[in-house]
C-alpha cells in the first residue's frame, strides 16, 4: 500500500485544476419526450458531443483565440494540439446532460484560460453552428412553403376564374 502512495504521489500531477461544465443536450427534438429516439441513441449522442470537444479541430481553434498558444503552458511543447488531446480530460457523467472539461497544471491562471478556450471553441465551432445550421434549413423551408403557397393560390384564383368564364 505504501508503494501505491508513493508511485501516486510521484506520477499524480501537481498544482491546480480548472473544470468547465457544459450542458449537452439535444434541441433539434430528436430525443426525449415523443421524440421516437430511445436512451442508446441520446447515449452516442452525448459520446458524440465529448469527441467533438476532444477533436483537434475545436483544439486547433482554441489555441487560435487570443492569448492561448502564448501561455507558457504550451511555450514547451511541439505539439500543442497533441499536448491537448493527451492532456485535456472530458467526461460525461451517465444519467446527466452535463459535460465536463478538464487540465491539470501548475498555473491557476494559464489552465483556466485554457480550459475556457476549448470550451468556447466547442460552443461556437460546434453548437453554435449546429445551430446556426438548423435555422438555416428552416428559414429555407418556410421560403419554399410560401412560394408553393403563393403558386398554389395563383392556380386556385386562374381555375376559379376560368370556371366563370364557362357557366
Amino acid at each position: 500500500a505504501s508503494l501505491a502512495g508513493i508511485l501516486t504521489w510521484v506520477f499524480l500531477p501537481r498544482g491546480y485544476e480548472a473544470v468547465a461544465w457544459l450542458r449537452v443536450r439535444d434541441k433539434s427534438g430528436m430525443f426525449g419526450v415523443g421524440g421516437g429516439r430511445d436512451n442508446a441513441e441520446y447515449e452516442a449522442y452525448r459520446k458524440t458531443q465529448v469527441q467533438l470537444i476532444k477533436s483537434p479541430f475545436v483544439l486547433t481553434s482554441a489555441l487560435r483565440r487570443p492569448g492561448i498558444s502564448s501561455l507558457s503552458l504550451l511555450s514547451d511543447e511541439d505539439d500543442p494540439v497533441g499536448y491537448l488531446v493527451r492532456n485535456i480530460q472530458v467526461s460525461a457523467p451517465m444519467e446527466s446532460e452535463v459535460v465536463q472539461v478538464r487540465l491539470r497544471g501548475e498555473n491557476a491562471k494559464e489552465v483556466t484560460q485554457l480550459v475556457n478556450a476549448v470550451a468556447q471553441s466547442y460552443l461556437n465551432d460546434v453548437v453554435n453552428k449546429e445551430k446556426s445550421e438548423r435555422l438555416s434549413r428552416r428559414d429555407t423551408l418556410e421560403r419554399k412553403y410560401k412560394e408553393n403557397m403563393a403558386e398554389v393560390r395563383a392556380s386556385l384564383d386562374t381555375y376559379n376564374n376560368l370556371s366563370l368564364i364557362h357557366i
